[in-house]
């Protein structure tokens, strides 16, 4: 403020440099020589003591201010030489007013005496006196107006020089003001840029608090979901166990079915060589008396073997539906291998979707795709329950189609008296037949057990499933609630 006030004032000139020069006819004001040439008749003793002796010079100049060279009429300090020249321009002055008291004093000390002895010899003396007075003032004022003359340039030199100094204090008080408005203005601006940083470090400060709030919830699922993860992987891996331990069962139980077969085959064989051996020794002994009884026994013997066909067939079919049996469980292991693997692009597709949160797939898309997957699993559920039924059928039929020709092959041997192993024959076949049917019903409840695990399996998929949603729901609504806030 006070630099914008020294625009607005303006410098005091002082009175003595305001006031009209010094005229050159200076010496009008000044008493004449003449006036003092008049004659005196009379003059006390005591004037007259006085006025013969010589007055001391009288100094023009203030010997207590020293005079400012000529040369020089700009001085380092303007206000100082000012200063200077108004004292001595007083002192001039006051010079001047104490020569004027002295002529009026001395005019007024003229008096007329008429009983000096020698009124023209003083006056001789006292026009001499004054003119020698008169000349040295003549010569004194000569000097006086120089020493105006010269006060009058410094005086002048002075001027010029003040207008200068306020030109230039005129362009420092602009160039201050302007200063002060930059400065003005930049604190302007430091207070917003601070108040906006402040700003920016309370927002920076909820975002991290924000970011490590999501990152360690994203933490806890990602360590939940491996937990899930190796226990399903562990699962599944027992589970493959399992299956290849049943499998294996499997095939030793045919390869045991088979060796069985065989064996009763071989039994059967050996037994029926041993019969024709019996029945050809006896036919010896009994070459014509037991022709009636060998045709009988032929005839038995056809239908033996005929039986052995059919049971062999049936061992055929039995095979075959065993093969079905594998390829259905073949069907399985592969369907779940498949489930094993699309459960681990699921795991993949969570893993990706965690890491990448702004990616996340359309929610339409995942539930048609979910589905088409239980719509997918019902029809096969559907299949496979009605294959299930065709299979329990065909046991049935079969178990009825074995019971009787067991009983008719019972009712023949009881009937036939030269039969005497018959009923061994028969239990051997029955207990291969309920052996066949143990490894059936054991395959058939292994294959109920892996559907079970699967159903459980595609129950826990989609309980991860409608997890895995609720996560993506509340990651979606974080990230949400982070960008608005």
């Amino acid at each position: 403020m006070e630099r914008r006030g020294l625009r607005t004032e303006r410098l005091i000139v002082p009175t003595d440099f305001t006031s009209p020069p010094v005229p050159s006819n200076a010496q009008e004001d000044l008493v004449p020589p003449s006036h003092f040439a008049s004659s005196i008749q009379s003059a006390g003793a005591h004037r007259c003591v006085q006025v013969t002796g010589t007055p001391p010079p009288i100094s023009w100049t203030n010997p207590g201010v020293p005079s400012v060279p000529s040369g020089d009429p700009s001085p380092a300090n303007p206000w100082l030489a000012i200063t200077q020249a108004q004292q001595e321009i007083l002192e001039l002055r006051k010079e001047n007013q104490r020569i004027m008291m002295l002529q009026e004093n001395s005019i007024r000390g003229k008096t007329p005496v008429a009983h000096l002895s020698d009124p023209r010899g003083r006056s001789a003396e006292r026009g001499d006196q004054w003119s020698r007075w008169e000349s040295e003032w003549r010569l004194e004022s000569e000097k006086h107006k120089a020493e105006v003359e010269r006060l009058k340039g410094q005086v002048e030199a002075l001027r010029e020089s003040a207008g200068r100094h306020r030109e230039e204090i005129r362009d420092r008080d602009g160039t201050l003001n302007r200063q002060s408005l930059e400065l003005d203005a930049n604190r302007e601006e430091l207070c917003k840029a601070k108040t906006e940083l402040s700003q920016i470090r309370g927002e920076l400060f909820q975002s991290n608090a924000q970011k490590e709030k999501i990152s360690s919830q994203l933490e806890r699922l990602k360590s939940e979901s491996d937990e899930e993860i190796a226990r399903l992987s562990r699962d599944v891996e027992r589970r493959k166990e399992e299956a290849w331990e049943l499998a294996l069962k499997a095939e030793m139980g045919r390869s045991q079915a088979e060796e069985e077969a065989k064996q009763q085959t071989l039994r059967l064989s050996e037994h029926l060589e041993e019969m024709q051996r019996k029945q050809e020794v006896e036919l010896q002994q009994l070459n014509a008396a037991h022709s009636a009884e060998l045709g009988a026994a032929r005839k038995t013997n056809s239908e033996l073997q005929e039986r052995l066909q059919s049971i062999t067939s049936e061992v055929l079919r039995l095979k075959n539906t065993l093969t079905e049996l594998s390829t259905e469980r073949d069907e399985l292991k592969q369907h779940l291998s498949q489930m094993g693997q699309a459960f681990e692009t699921q795991s993949a597709t969570l893993h990706s979707l965690r890491n990448y949160i702004g990616q996340l797939a359309p929610e339409k898309r995942e539930k048609e795709q979910l589905n088409e997957a239980v719509e997918r699993l019902n029809k096969e559920k559907a299949a496979l329950q009605m294959t299930a039924e065709l299979l329990t059928i065909r046991l049935n039929s079969v178990n009825e189609i074995l019971a009787l020709q067991e009983e008719k092959m019972v009712k023949e041997t009881s009937a036939d008296p030269h039969v005497k192993n018959g009923c061994e024959s028969l239990q051997v076949i029955q207990l291969w037949r309920e052996k066949v049917f143990k490894l059936c019903v054991q395959l058939r409840s292994k294959d109920i057990e892996l559907r079970g695990e699967k159903d459980q399996l595609f129950s826990k998929f989609g309980s991860l499933e409608q997890q895995l949603q609720q996560e993506q729901h509340e990651l979606v609504s974080s990230s949400t609630v982070w960008m608005t806030g």
